[in-house]
């Protein structure tokens, strides 16, 4: 029952996103282009593909394993921070 279920809501968006699209002005498919692509990869990715979109809001979003027991899984993003000391001499 949740396959159907599944299957039909992945149906059902993208009918919504194709008739959006088809609504949309050639400016405003342009303006959108973006968007509408997330918004497809999201409602069409599997659960083995790899760079999954986990939000709309922030797409740069990445899952980042733990390997806590409690806590096996983290969203967010990784950071690396370069200093570089600058100085001027007069």
């Amino acid at each position: 029952m949740a396959k159907q279920t599944h299957k039909r809501f992945k149906t059902i968006a993208n009918i919504q996103l194709r008739d959006l699209e088809r609504k949309m002005s050639e400016f405003q498919r342009n303006d959108f282009r973006e968007k509408l692509g997330l918004y497809k990869l999201s409602v069409n990715q599997e659960k083995n593909d790899k760079d999954k979109v986990y939000s709309l809001h922030k797409p740069f979003t990445k899952c980042i394993a733990k390997g806590k027991a409690y806590k096996p899984y983290e969203f967010g993003n990784k950071v690396g921070l370069i200093s570089i000391a600058y100085h001027v001499h007069r």
